[in-house]
Protein backbone atom coordinates (compact mmCIF):
# COMPACT_ATOMS: atom_id res chain seq x y z
CA UNK A 1 0.00 0.00 0.00
CA UNK A 2 2.70 2.50 0.40
CA UNK A 3 4.01 2.89 -2.83
CA UNK A 4 0.81 3.56 -3.94
CA UNK A 5 0.21 6.29 -1.16
CA UNK A 6 3.43 7.93 -2.83
CA UNK A 7 2.19 7.66 -6.19
CA UNK A 8 -1.02 9.63 -5.15
CA UNK A 9 1.18 12.09 -3.83
CA UNK A 10 3.16 11.96 -6.22
CA UNK A 11 0.38 12.35 -9.00
CA UNK A 12 -1.30 15.79 -6.35
CA UNK A 13 2.16 17.53 -6.56
CA UNK A 14 2.23 16.99 -10.16
CA UNK A 15 -1.99 18.50 -10.64
CA UNK A 16 -1.02 21.38 -8.60
CA UNK A 17 2.26 22.20 -10.91
CA UNK A 18 0.15 21.69 -13.70
CA UNK A 19 -2.47 24.14 -12.48
CA UNK A 20 -0.02 26.59 -11.53
CA UNK A 21 1.23 26.58 -14.73
CA UNK A 22 -1.77 27.06 -16.78
CA UNK A 23 -2.90 29.79 -14.71
CA UNK A 24 -0.25 31.63 -15.55
CA UNK A 25 -0.15 31.00 -19.09
CA UNK A 26 -3.86 31.74 -19.43
CA UNK A 27 -3.00 35.37 -17.95
CA UNK A 28 -0.49 35.59 -20.56
CA UNK A 29 -3.00 34.56 -23.14
CA UNK A 30 -5.62 36.81 -22.04
CA UNK A 31 -3.16 40.24 -22.20
CA UNK A 32 -2.03 38.74 -25.41
CA UNK A 33 -5.60 37.91 -26.27
CA UNK A 34 -6.84 41.72 -25.38
CA UNK A 35 -3.82 43.43 -26.55
CA UNK A 36 -3.12 44.58 -23.08
CA UNK A 37 0.72 44.13 -23.20
CA UNK A 38 3.95 46.51 -22.65
CA UNK A 39 6.19 47.56 -25.32
CA UNK A 40 9.06 47.31 -25.87
CA UNK A 41 9.52 43.93 -24.24
CA UNK A 42 13.00 44.11 -23.43
CA UNK A 43 13.47 47.47 -21.97
CA UNK A 44 16.45 49.42 -20.29
CA UNK A 45 16.12 52.45 -18.10
CA UNK A 46 16.43 54.67 -21.35
CA UNK A 47 13.43 53.69 -22.90
CA UNK A 48 9.83 54.66 -22.36
CA UNK A 49 7.20 51.90 -21.34
CA UNK A 50 3.83 52.10 -23.42
CA UNK A 51 0.83 49.83 -23.64
CA UNK A 52 0.16 48.09 -27.17
CA UNK A 53 -3.99 48.36 -26.56
CA UNK A 54 -5.85 49.81 -23.47
CA UNK A 55 -9.10 48.65 -23.06
CA UNK A 56 -12.02 51.62 -23.87
CA UNK A 57 -10.89 54.36 -21.35
CA UNK A 58 -9.29 52.26 -18.42
CA UNK A 59 -6.81 54.13 -16.13
CA UNK A 60 -3.78 51.88 -16.24
CA UNK A 61 -2.00 51.33 -13.04
CA UNK A 62 1.55 50.62 -13.09
CA UNK A 63 3.61 48.37 -10.56
CA UNK A 64 7.34 48.03 -9.95
CA UNK A 65 8.65 45.26 -8.04
CA UNK A 66 5.04 45.00 -6.71
CA UNK A 67 4.61 48.56 -5.90
CA UNK A 68 2.30 50.84 -7.57
CA UNK A 69 4.14 53.52 -8.95
CA UNK A 70 1.84 55.45 -11.43
CA UNK A 71 -1.16 55.99 -13.22
CA UNK A 72 -1.28 56.61 -16.95
CA UNK A 73 -0.52 55.16 -20.33
CA UNK A 74 3.27 55.43 -20.34
CA UNK A 75 5.40 55.43 -17.99
CA UNK A 76 9.63 56.58 -18.23
CA UNK A 77 11.99 54.08 -16.76
CA UNK A 78 14.79 57.14 -15.80
CA UNK A 79 14.26 56.67 -12.10
CA UNK A 80 14.05 52.74 -11.88
CA UNK A 81 17.08 49.94 -12.06
CA UNK A 82 17.68 47.54 -14.40
CA UNK A 83 16.54 44.22 -12.96
CA UNK A 84 13.47 45.61 -11.71
CA UNK A 85 10.39 44.08 -12.82
CA UNK A 86 7.39 45.87 -14.28
CA UNK A 87 3.98 45.18 -15.09
CA UNK A 88 0.40 47.06 -15.40
CA UNK A 89 -2.87 46.61 -14.75
CA UNK A 90 -6.51 48.10 -16.21
CA UNK A 91 -9.86 46.98 -16.06
CA UNK A 92 -11.97 45.42 -18.99
CA UNK A 93 -15.77 45.06 -18.57
CA UNK A 94 -15.68 45.74 -15.11
CA UNK A 95 -12.25 42.97 -14.17
CA UNK A 96 -9.23 43.60 -13.67
CA UNK A 97 -6.91 42.52 -16.19
CA UNK A 98 -2.57 42.49 -16.31
CA UNK A 99 -0.10 43.03 -18.57
CA UNK A 100 2.45 40.74 -19.90
CA UNK A 101 5.61 41.29 -16.87
CA UNK A 102 8.93 43.04 -18.40
CA UNK A 103 12.14 43.32 -17.00
CA UNK A 104 14.40 46.73 -17.36
CA UNK A 105 17.50 45.18 -18.75
CA UNK A 106 21.16 46.35 -18.71
CA UNK A 107 21.99 49.14 -20.87
CA UNK A 108 25.60 48.89 -22.17
CA UNK A 109 28.41 51.91 -21.92
CA UNK A 110 28.46 54.54 -24.22
CA UNK A 111 32.00 55.85 -25.27
CA UNK A 112 31.42 59.79 -25.80
CA UNK A 113 34.66 60.89 -26.97
CA UNK A 114 38.04 59.32 -26.95
CA UNK A 115 41.47 62.08 -27.80
CA UNK A 116 45.45 61.75 -27.26
CA UNK A 117 46.80 63.54 -24.62
CA UNK A 118 48.29 65.74 -26.89
CA UNK A 119 47.00 67.59 -30.00
CA UNK A 120 49.86 66.10 -32.05
CA UNK A 121 52.15 63.23 -31.86
CA UNK A 122 55.81 64.15 -32.89
CA UNK A 123 58.71 61.75 -33.61
CA UNK A 124 60.66 62.36 -30.52
CA UNK A 125 57.40 61.28 -28.19
CA UNK A 126 58.43 58.17 -26.11
CA UNK A 127 55.04 57.92 -24.95
CA UNK A 128 51.01 57.94 -25.63
CA UNK A 129 48.44 58.08 -23.69
CA UNK A 130 44.55 57.95 -24.11
CA UNK A 131 41.83 59.87 -22.68
CA UNK A 132 38.59 58.20 -22.86
CA UNK A 133 35.13 59.78 -21.76
CA UNK A 134 32.35 57.80 -21.42
CA UNK A 135 29.08 56.71 -19.57
CA UNK A 136 27.18 54.13 -17.98
CA UNK A 137 23.13 54.35 -17.79
CA UNK A 138 22.71 52.06 -14.90
CA UNK A 139 26.31 53.11 -13.47
CA UNK A 140 28.33 49.90 -13.50
CA UNK A 141 31.80 49.56 -13.44
CA UNK A 142 33.27 50.07 -16.71
CA UNK A 143 36.47 48.62 -17.61
CA UNK A 144 38.13 49.27 -21.59
CA UNK A 145 39.37 46.58 -24.26
CA UNK A 146 41.77 48.79 -26.68
CA UNK A 147 43.89 47.79 -29.49
CA UNK A 148 46.96 49.54 -30.40
CA UNK A 149 47.87 49.72 -34.07
CA UNK A 150 51.36 51.14 -35.12
CA UNK A 151 51.65 50.78 -39.09
CA UNK A 152 48.81 48.47 -39.20
CA UNK A 153 50.90 46.14 -36.80
CA UNK A 154 49.20 44.88 -33.30
CA UNK A 155 51.90 46.93 -30.74
CA UNK A 156 49.85 46.39 -27.14
CA UNK A 157 46.64 46.06 -25.40
CA UNK A 158 44.03 46.65 -22.70
CA UNK A 159 46.35 49.87 -21.52
CA UNK A 160 45.61 53.92 -21.89
CA UNK A 161 48.85 54.41 -21.96
CA UNK A 162 51.63 53.30 -24.40
CA UNK A 163 55.71 53.55 -24.68
CA UNK A 164 56.83 52.92 -28.35
CA UNK A 165 59.37 54.51 -30.32
CA UNK A 166 58.60 56.21 -33.25
CA UNK A 167 59.50 57.88 -36.67
CA UNK A 168 58.43 60.61 -38.67
CA UNK A 169 55.22 59.22 -41.09
CA UNK A 170 54.51 56.53 -38.38
CA UNK A 171 50.68 55.85 -38.26
CA UNK A 172 49.03 55.30 -34.75
CA UNK A 173 45.74 53.94 -34.38
CA UNK A 174 43.53 52.71 -31.13
CA UNK A 175 40.53 50.56 -31.26
CA UNK A 176 38.82 51.10 -27.66
CA UNK A 177 35.97 49.16 -26.36
CA UNK A 178 33.55 49.73 -23.46
CA UNK A 179 32.69 46.59 -20.98
CA UNK A 180 30.26 46.68 -18.01
CA UNK A 181 30.83 42.65 -16.66
CA UNK A 182 27.66 42.35 -19.06
CA UNK A 183 27.57 43.91 -22.41
CA UNK A 184 30.33 45.43 -24.57
CA UNK A 185 29.80 48.65 -27.13
CA UNK A 186 28.78 46.90 -30.10
CA UNK A 187 31.64 49.08 -32.76
CA UNK A 188 34.94 50.69 -31.28
CA UNK A 189 35.78 53.85 -31.15
CA UNK A 190 38.82 54.44 -33.29
CA UNK A 191 40.94 57.17 -33.32
CA UNK A 192 43.97 57.83 -35.52
CA UNK A 193 47.02 59.93 -35.96
CA UNK A 194 50.21 60.54 -38.13
CA UNK A 195 53.30 60.70 -36.05
CA UNK A 196 55.17 64.27 -37.38
CA UNK A 197 58.21 65.04 -37.88
CA UNK A 198 59.96 66.86 -34.78
CA UNK A 199 61.62 69.92 -34.48
CA UNK A 200 65.02 70.51 -33.59
CA UNK A 201 66.37 70.19 -30.57
CA UNK A 202 68.61 72.83 -28.28
CA UNK A 203 70.05 70.88 -25.33
CA UNK A 204 71.96 73.82 -24.06
CA UNK A 205 70.31 74.44 -20.34
CA UNK A 206 67.86 77.53 -20.03
CA UNK A 207 69.46 80.76 -18.83
CA UNK A 208 73.24 80.09 -20.17
CA UNK A 209 75.60 82.24 -19.90
CA UNK A 210 78.83 82.61 -22.58
CA UNK A 211 81.78 83.98 -20.99
CA UNK A 212 83.65 86.13 -22.81
CA UNK A 213 87.55 85.98 -22.26
CA UNK A 214 90.13 88.43 -23.24
CA UNK A 215 86.88 89.73 -25.83
CA UNK A 216 87.00 86.34 -27.52
CA UNK A 217 84.15 83.93 -28.19
CA UNK A 218 83.98 80.78 -29.28
CA UNK A 219 81.23 78.23 -28.68
CA UNK A 220 79.58 75.29 -30.43
CA UNK A 221 75.71 75.03 -29.93
CA UNK A 222 74.76 71.75 -28.76
CA UNK A 223 71.58 71.00 -31.32
CA UNK A 224 70.33 67.66 -32.97
CA UNK A 225 67.33 66.67 -34.12
CA UNK A 226 65.00 63.60 -33.41
CA UNK A 227 64.40 62.62 -36.66
CA UNK A 228 68.22 62.69 -38.19
CA UNK A 229 67.52 65.58 -40.95
CA UNK A 230 70.54 68.38 -41.22
CA UNK A 231 70.57 71.04 -39.11
CA UNK A 232 70.90 75.22 -40.58
CA UNK A 233 71.55 77.54 -37.74
CA UNK A 234 70.88 81.41 -38.42
CA UNK A 235 71.71 84.27 -36.22
CA UNK A 236 69.23 87.11 -35.57
CA UNK A 237 70.27 89.32 -33.10
CA UNK A 238 74.26 89.73 -31.88
CA UNK A 239 76.25 92.38 -31.03
CA UNK A 240 78.86 94.27 -33.89
CA UNK A 241 81.77 91.45 -35.10
CA UNK A 242 79.56 88.14 -33.31
CA UNK A 243 79.04 85.02 -36.42
CA UNK A 244 77.13 81.68 -36.42
CA UNK A 245 78.37 79.12 -38.73
CA UNK A 246 74.98 77.96 -40.27
CA UNK A 247 76.31 74.24 -40.93
CA UNK A 248 78.46 73.87 -37.53
CA UNK A 249 76.46 76.15 -35.40
CA UNK A 250 80.16 77.53 -33.99
CA UNK A 251 79.64 80.66 -32.28
CA UNK A 252 82.49 83.09 -32.95
CA UNK A 253 83.95 86.72 -33.06
CA UNK A 254 85.72 88.97 -30.55
CA UNK A 255 83.39 91.60 -28.16
CA UNK A 256 84.48 95.02 -27.55
CA UNK A 257 85.58 95.91 -24.16
CA UNK A 258 83.00 98.59 -24.23
CA UNK A 259 80.00 96.21 -24.26
CA UNK A 260 79.74 94.59 -21.00
CA UNK A 261 76.96 92.34 -21.67
CA UNK A 262 74.97 91.17 -24.83
CA UNK A 263 72.05 88.86 -25.73
CA UNK A 264 72.25 86.76 -29.07
CA UNK A 265 69.32 85.61 -30.50
CA UNK A 266 69.40 82.66 -33.00
CA UNK A 267 67.53 80.07 -34.53
CA UNK A 268 68.00 76.40 -35.58
CA UNK A 269 65.91 74.94 -38.36
CA UNK A 270 65.72 71.26 -40.04
CA UNK A 271 65.03 70.07 -43.90
CA UNK A 272 61.61 69.34 -43.06
CA UNK A 273 60.60 73.72 -41.99
CA UNK A 274 60.68 73.03 -37.97
CA UNK A 275 62.81 76.18 -36.46
CA UNK A 276 62.84 77.01 -32.44
CA UNK A 277 64.56 80.03 -31.20
CA UNK A 278 67.22 80.19 -28.51
CA UNK A 279 69.46 83.26 -26.54
CA UNK A 280 72.44 83.54 -24.50
CA UNK A 281 73.38 85.96 -22.23
CA UNK A 282 77.45 87.66 -22.94
CA UNK A 283 79.48 88.60 -19.91
CA UNK A 284 82.92 89.01 -19.40
CA UNK A 285 85.04 86.48 -17.36
CA UNK A 286 86.51 88.84 -14.78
Amino acid sequence: MKPIKYSLLLLLFLGACGKNKKEETKTETEAKKTGFEILPKNPTIKDKLIIRRIPGNSPVKWYVNGEPVFEGKELELGNFRKGDTVYAEAFLDNRKITSNEVIIQNSPPVIKNVSFNKKSIFSSDKEIKLNIEYEDPDNDPVEFIIKWYKNGELISENTTTIHVTLRAGDVIEAFVYAHDNEDTTDTPYIIKTVVLNSPPVISEKKGDEIKIENGVIYHKINAYDPDGDPLRFKLLKAPPGITLDSLTGILSGRLSREIKKARIQFMVSDTSGNRVTYEFNLFWKE
